[in-house]
């Protein structure tokens, strides 16, 4: 128990038993603590990723949800599209150059839709000039106004600006469109 206590730099049992708090204050510290250390640890261990640089870590909390998932409410097709769009985050989407850096050295990474550079979730997302009907189509429909936003605004948004649900759901709408335009593609020319 004690080493519980010190690891969630919790009162020691014999300080706990000195001065008894009562079953509230108790239960308010306890979860207080607990979520401090873990919504830490989770801040220091996601610094670490390169695959996470996308996502606004300084507001991650425990308590509180990512607004993909916020934004995803209400029906499965939403939650669909945050699904695919939490992947693209996380940077564990698949694409053919994560396939090839991760599994087979050697072999070429260049997007397999226009055969111009590797494919990344930028280049999917921003560049790829065989997905730009899509990307310009269904931003026209959809965007604020004005052209594509950047990688990481179409990413994670709130790392610029206040949480706003529904520039929200038009990038997951964004994103699930090229997702299954590039699946399609893929699909047809038998590369799936």
């Amino acid at each position: 128990v004690g080493d519980l206590c010190s690891f969630y730099d919790l009162p020691l049992p014999h300080q706990i038993l000195q001065e008894q708090p009562s079953d509230e204050t108790w239960k308010d510290l306890v979860k207080c603590r607990v979520t401090e250390k873990w919504e830490k640890t989770m801040r220091t261990s996601a610094s670490d990723k390169t695959t996470l640089r996308y996502m606004n870590l300084i507001d991650a909390s425990l308590q509180n949800p990512h607004i993909i998932w916020k934004a995803a409410l209400g029906d499965q097709r939403a939650l669909d599209r945050a699904v695919i769009k939490a992947k693209l985050v996380a940077g564990v989407y698949n694409l053919h150059g994560r396939r090839v850096h991760y599994l087979s050295s050697g072999k070429n990474a260049t997007c397999k839709l226009c055969k111009e550079t590797v494919e990344t979730r930028e280049h999917v997302l921003i560049d790829c000039p065989a997905l730009e009907d899509t990307r310009s189509n269904t931003w026209s429909r959809l965007g604020p106004g004005g052209g594509v936003p950047d990688v990481s605004v179409i990413l994670d948004h709130t790392t610029s600006s206040e949480p706003d649900e529904k520039f929200e759901q038009a990038t997951q709408h964004l994103v699930y469109k090229l997702h299954c335009h590039r699946l399609r593609a893929l699909n047809a020319l038998n590369l799936l």
